[in-house]
């Protein structure tokens, strides 16, 4: 298990960002609009590795200096009881 920073358009952050299609958007039928993508740049997203595969997310936005918005969170449905969402 390793849980570390990705960068915004880094390749981890595009596992993180199929992760998410995959669990948030593809069951609503929805997915994300090049300008939504473009607000995340300044967000933090925090990877979950298991044997090196990203299996879960977290990404969040600072709203100041104090405070940080838990914006969303994904976990991969084949993971079910590891505790990591």
């Amino acid at each position: 298990m390793k849980i570390e920073f990705v960068n915004y358009l880094s390749e981890s952050y595009y596992e993180i960002l199929k992760l998410r299609r995959e669990i948030l958007r593809k069951p609503l039928c929805f997915d994300y609009t090049d300008s939504q993508l473009l607000e995340e740049k300044d967000d933090l997203f925090l990877a979950y590795y298991l044997n090196d595969k990203i299996v879960g997310c977290l990404l969040l936005r600072l709203l100041n200096q104090n405070e940080l918005k838990v914006r969303q969170i994904a976990v991969d449905f084949n993971i079910p009881g590891k505790g990591i969402g």
